[in-house]
């Protein structure tokens, strides 16, 4: 039975009638784990409920915890029905992933500062509402960092709309990015349940965490918590990949790096314990290139990296101070490297950008590019 299945609340449950629900909460019994825990004659008892509506009511609650196996042909058919894969605006990396990020799983955005993480979320947040702009999907965005730029997320989405669907109003798809922002780590655990209760009342396409570094280097520092934190996450990550596999929506998170010798990198630098935790290493998974050539590791650890299903790199290129997108790891494709560079559309290819392209062009001279 899966944690996150098994911690739903039972109001919450397909199939359970108004009678059953209102006999467990009378009863106290307010989860499925709760329920699952008694047998069918104590539930009987204990709800005061004929033995049919306990049976019918067990069933409810067991789907819902632990639905039933499908076949790999099941699988293949719900991939194939399911919606199509979130594009990131660099045809070649869509390409190598299959048409871009897939729902139903998480990717990870691990860079330096300045290399454009948040700007690929702004980006991917743009096409996310631009793609479904004819549902009315939504966008949950978890901004842990006070990141979040709503004139960037508009002026995307202006260039989107005036390029492809004049029709559209930039300003009504930017309404349907629901942002929260969690002031501490515990802040944060108690708002992912929350995003269930949106997804529940309207679909979305994709939630974002930027990031999932910030609050738990505030919230586990230090070595003697490092197993503390490798739960605390591995909580978080399968909570996430429920959702996503759930609702058939794309997970995102970023996460920052570290000095790869312990030492703190930039300003998105953490304590130096947060390398660790399970071994700081993990090859090249966890290496991300700094400026000038130097090697920097991915916060959180490889037993954190372990639990996304795709990592995407943000580093340096060489020298010259290029940047390029690597794939670190994908269940589907092989590791890639691609080049890609910032401009007034987000993250696109190099010859794409031309030397009179200014950010102030387009939002009045307000607008500076930030990672």
């Amino acid at each position: 039975m899966s944690g996150s299945r098994a911690s739903r609340r039972l109001a919450r449950v397909p199939g359970l009638s108004t009678e059953a629900q209102a006999a467990c909460k009378a009863a106290g019994v307010s989860t499925c784990r709760e329920f699952l825990a008694h047998g069918t004659l104590e539930l009987v008892d204990r709800l005061d409920l004929y033995l049919s509506d306990v049976e019918e009511a067990t069933d409810a609650v067991a789907e819902a915890a632990a639905p039933k196996p499908r076949t790999a042909l099941q699988l293949l058919q719900l991939k194939a029905d399911g919606p199509r894969p979130l594009r990131t605006g660099l045809p070649t990396l869509d390409a190598h992933l299959g048409g871009g990020l897939r729902a139903g799983s998480i990717t990870e955005v691990v860079g330096p500062a300045g290399m454009g993480k948040t700007q690929l979320c702004l980006t991917l947040t743009a096409r996310a509402l631009f793609d479904t702009s004819a549902t009315g999907g939504r966008v949950l965005y978890v901004d842990n960092e006070r990141s979040f730029q709503p004139a960037r997320l508009v002026q995307l989405l202006r260039l989107m709309v005036s390029r492809d669907a004049p029709a559209l109003e930039p300003e009504e798809l930017a309404a349907r990015v629901h942002v929260v922002q969690p002031a501490t780590w515990d802040e944060y655990e108690r708002c992912l349940p929350s995003l269930e209760t949106e997804l529940l009342q309207e679909p979305a396409s994709l939630i974002v965490v930027d990031s999932v570094a910030a609050p738990a280097r505030v919230a586990f520092a230090g070595r003697d918590r490092v197993i503390q934190r490798q739960d605390a996450l591995a909580a978080q990550a399968a909570f996430l990949k429920y959702l996503a596999e759930t609702y058939q929506l794309v997970a995102l998170v970023v996460n920052q790096v570290m000095g790869g010798k312990g030492g703190a990198s930039g300003k998105n630098a953490g304590d130096a314990s947060m390398a660790g935790g399970g071994g700081s290493g993990g090859g090249e998974l966890s290496v991300v290139r700094g400026a000038e050539e130097s090697e920097l590791q991915a916060c959180l650890g490889i037993s954190w990296a372990h639990h996304v299903n795709t990592r995407l790199v943000l580093q340096h290129a060489d020298a010259a101070q290029a940047r390029e997108l690597r794939i670190a790891k994908d269940p589907m494709c092989s590791e890639a490297r691609f080049a890609y560079a910032i401009g007034p559309a987000g993250l696109v290819p190099p010859d794409s950008i031309v030397p009179d392209d200014d950010a102030s062009l387009y939002l009045g001279g307000a607008f500076a590019f930030a990672a």
